[in-house]
């Protein structure tokens, strides 16, 4: 081949790679994305308490519709998430929100944390054991 075509088939090459990265950013430009994140923290009372960061990975704001600690099938909701419903996170690049969940005497021995976003996309964390005894 003449280097006229080799050119031409270079530019063909990289002009459906730089379309197709750029059909599938917009693909998921428009999609709500959250992450959940729980570490625990040592309560004063000897108690324990979780901390629980949403983060927003989408490029618009989202408002969380759930927030919840799941377990199997059973979801149960403490008063501290609760107050965390219908808040919105911001669109600012992985904005979060910071909740402290009490451990009381409904929450399961296993679980894990769950929002579901009004949009519809949900995020759990991972799988959690709310029954350590041992100091942190």
């Amino acid at each position: 081949m003449d280097i006229r075509a080799d050119i031409t088939l270079l530019l063909a090459v990289l002009g459906s790679a730089l379309g197709i990265m750029n059909t599938w950013q917009n693909f998921r430009r428009d999609r709500s994305r959250v992450r959940v994140v729980a570490e625990p923290k040592p309560a004063g009372s000897g108690g324990q308490m979780w901390l629980v960061t949403v983060v927003n990975l989408s490029a618009f704001p989202v408002t969380i519709a759930e927030f919840c600690v799941e377990s199997g099938r059973k979801a149960h909701v403490s008063p501290a998430l609760a107050l965390a419903r219908e808040k919105c996170i911001g669109a600012r690049a992985a904005e979060t929100l910071r909740v402290f969940a009490k451990k009381d005497g409904d929450f399961p021995a296993r679980g894990r944390f769950r929002v579901r976003t009004h949009c519809g996309a949900v995020a759990t964390s991972k799988a959690i054991r709310f029954d350590v005894r041992k100091k942190l």
